[in-house]
């Protein structure tokens, strides 16, 4: 009876573990073919977001994230890897990059600040505040044509106080009666002297002048004098707002400050400061970097005004 009851008890053991076994050893095949085709799915998925993927910290962060979830899934090889350190370099590369250029706008957008402090201080005749900062400027862009320009001006106008102390103090002696009539005739000897020079310096250059071939005022002509020869729609009494040549622009083409001509070393550069652009000779200049002008040399202003520069 016992020995019946353990094969009965074998047998209905054999019945139901018997089928098991085999369907455990099928299975264990197709998860393991079903896992490697998940894997080939997604390294082919991710070999396609590489190279479709802008180079921008977007792009990058989808590659970077799309091989380290194949990582995280267990499924990564040494091409995983280094497919995943790719992307990280680049978004390193890029972080590096993007500083840089933020370093370097932040630097350009400084300078023009402090420029636009000189130009207000000049304005303001305040020459001791814009000459400080003029060479905090030049201290770090040394070429900056635009702070050299604003030098320029700044030593134009000290010499222009100077002369006019000069002359409130000639004019107070005068007033006094301190001098004599003995000294008025060297005051008046030494200035024709001196204009004798000055017409003997003159005589041994060669005169500058700018004519208008096009536009309102065509063929006036106009000579250049002193360092800076400023064109410009603006008009004012004051010595260091004054253009030299103001053209009329009842459309505003012209910018009140156009551009000056500034004489260096026996040499002319025309340097632009305009909204709307100037052309030289048909050739667009850079904003704030000087052009040197020949005799006969044609340079336009927002292509409404055209004008020739001569040497005589």
């Amino acid at each position: 009876m016992r020995l019946r009851l353990l094969l009965l008890v074998a047998n209905i053991a054999m019945a139901v573990g018997g089928p098991c076994a085999p369907a455990e050893a099928q299975r264990a095949p197709v998860q393991s073919a079903a896992r490697e085709q998940e894997r080939t799915s997604m390294l082919r998925y991710c070999s396609h977001v590489d190279s479709i993927s802008a180079s921008t910290a977007t792009g990058i962060r989808e590659r970077s994230d799309c091989w380290k979830r194949i990582q995280l899934e267990g499924m990564g090889n040494a091409l995983v890897d280094e497919r995943y350190l790719a992307a990280v370099r680049d978004y390193d590369a890029l972080v590096a990059a993007d500083s840089l250029r933020r370093a370097a706008t932040e630097r350009d957008a400084q300078v023009d600040r402090q420029l636009r402090e000189v130009q207000s201080a000049v304005m303001a005749r305040a020459l001791s505040t814009a000459d400080s900062t003029v060479k905090l400027v030049l201290a770090a862009q040394p070429e900056n044509q635009r702070a050299l320009a604003f030098q320029e001006r700044i030593v134009t106008l000290r010499r222009a106080d100077q002369l006019r102390r000069a002359l409130y103090l000639l004019a107070g002696v005068v007033l006094l009666g301190a001098l004599a009539l003995g000294v008025i005739a060297r005051v008046v000897a030494v200035r024709q002297k001196r204009a004798a020079s000055a017409e003997q310096l003159k005589a041994a250059q060669r005169t500058a002048m700018v004519r208008i071939i096009d536009g309102v005022g065509r063929g006036k002509m106009y000579t250049l004098e002193g360092p800076l020869f400023r064109i410009g729609s603006a008009e004012s009494d004051r010595p260091e707002e004054k253009n030299d040549l103001v053209l009329s622009d009842d459309a505003a083409f012209v910018s009140r400050y156009h551009c000056v001509i500034l004489r260096r070393d026996g040499h002319f550069y025309l340097i632009d400061s305009s909204l709307n652009g100037t052309y030289v000779d048909n050739t667009a200049v850079e904003r704030g970097q000087p052009t040197l002008l020949q005799d006969g040399s044609e340079f336009t202003l927002s292509g409404v005004t055209r004008l020739k520069f001569l040497l005589v």
